[in-house]
């Protein structure tokens, strides 16, 4: 369940549905005024499990994995406009 910004909450199920059960989520930030959200996922069946972000659309129920480098990507920092996310590490 996620407390949206706007005030109502909203069940996501669909993650587990496409990824498993396997994986464990350490940040998340909200982007796009209350629409998205932008989180670190390790997926802990990968070979070398790492964090990788990835973006997930609420209306849409949109999930699509946005890095995929060897290193943690843990922290992921959203800034709307111009300047889009920043790679913060772990």
């Amino acid at each position: 369940m996620v407390q949206r910004l706007g005030g109502g909450k909203q069940e996501i199920t669909d993650i587990n549905d496409r990824l498993g059960n396997n994986f464990f989520i350490a940040g998340a930030s909200w982007m796009e005024n209350d629409t998205a959200i932008l989180f670190s996922l390790k997926n802990n069946e990968k070979t070398i499990p790492n964090y990788d972000l990835y973006r997930y659309t609420f209306d849409a129920r949109g999930l699509r994995h946005l890095t995929s480098e060897a290193i943690n990507e843990k922290w992921p920092d959203w800034t709307e406009g111009l300047y889009g996310f920043h790679r913060m590490g772990s």
